[in-house]
């Protein structure tokens, strides 16, 4: 061996498993928040970021109980596109742990943004509901600093799980 030349490092690796559904669903949650944050709060109501941050938290649930061993087909037929039991169900599979503290308002606003995501309002023209705000909706900012604050935190953590 020359002691001038230096050496390169081994590393042997047995089998690993990696799960991969955590990752992606937590990946595909921050693409949502961004595209999101690329809608201005200017004070024109639009459901679309309202539409993609639910989304985004949705995705971002599921990859937290993705990672605590439940399988998406059991995800989609326990929960849908259920925000508020998604919410319930990360909270018992350890959600205020990761999140310190979560926000005062977290519930409620989760809660009043389910009662039009769960049934796809967002996703179908509705005047009534446009001219009207979609009453009862937390403000768009508030909403958009819990996601980033879930997508930031539980993102790091599904992936480092990886």
């Amino acid at each position: 061996m020359n002691p001038t030349k230096p050496q390169g490092i081994v590393v042997e690796v047995g089998t690993a498993t990696v799960r991969m559904d955590p990752v992606g669903f937590a990946i595909y949650a921050d693409q949502f928040l961004m595209a999101s944050c690329a809608i201005p709060a200017d004070g024109k109501y639009s459901p679309v970021p309202y539409y993609l941050l639910c989304r985004a938290l949705e995705l971002i649930l599921k990859a937290l109980l993705l990672a605590r061993g439940h399988s998406i087909a059991g995800l989609k037929a326990k929960f849908g596109h259920n925000l508020e039991a998604l919410w319930n169900a990360a909270r018992a599979e350890g959600l205020s742990e990761l999140i310190k503290p979560l926000p005062s308002t977290a519930e409620a606003d989760v809660a009043s943004a389910n009662a039009y995501y769960k049934g796809k309002a967002f996703e179908y023209f509705d005047f009534s509901r446009w001219a009207n705000r979609y009453e009862g909706l937390p403000p768009l900012e508030r909403l958009r600093e819990l996601t980033t604050l879930v997508v930031g935190k539980l993102k790091s953590y599904c992936i480092s799980l990886a």
